[in-house]
């Protein structure tokens, strides 16, 4: 190969390597995902009454009254909420039925506050390289709660019990908004 040919394919050898994985921290989780695609308009009304789901979100609270005052204050399935998705996941959610691909990242922001507005929590999954935990579709939860505390990995195993039930690649709402 001729030396003045070689250097243009060697300046394109690092678009060929893969974007190291995305790390939700303390310090980016408010902001990461603001360039994703809005997959609802306007803030959607969320609620698991009485269910499975609400009972996993709740934690370890032993009577239902203080599982629904708990979950007033942290739930991601309570309020209103607002979907996110990027670029690879968003392309998979108009191909229904199929799972998402390694790097799909989808984030809930529940709104609240005094004009019910305001982001007060974020939760999240990001679909990881196939190995990461097969038996949850090697999909990784965060949920950063109205304390700011962070929670990801095992501490959020309640998730992945919920979200094994879904009928698409362990997501619910999210294939329903991409089609409006």
């Amino acid at each position: 190969m001729k030396p003045h040919l070689l250097l243009p394919a060697l300046l394109a050898v690092p678009a060929l390597v893969a974007a190291e994985p995305l790390v939700v921290t303390e310090a980016n989780v408010r902001t990461f995902y603001r360039d994703f695609t809005k997959l609802t308009k306007t803030p959607e009304h969320v609620r698991i009454g009485g269910g499975a789901g609400s009972v996993l979100c709740r934690g370890a609270i032993q009577t239902p009254e203080a599982g629904a005052e708990a979950e007033k204050k942290s739930s991601p399935h309570l309020g209103s909420v607002l979907y996110y998705a990027n670029p690879t996941a968003n392309g998979a959610l108009l191909k229904p039925g199929d799972d998402l691909p390694e790097g799909s990242v989808l984030v809930k922001e529940k709104l609240g506050g005094k004009g019910q507005d305001a982001v007060i929590e974020i939760g999240g999954m990001i679909k990881r390289a196939k190995g990461f935990d097969p038996a949850n579709g090697d999909w990784e939860y965060f949920f950063h709660d109205s304390d700011g505390k962070l929670s990801t990995g095992k501490a959020l195993s309640r998730c992945a019990d919920c979200h094994n039930a879904a009928v698409n690649d362990h997501v619910y709402a999210a294939w329903r908004f991409a089609h409006k």
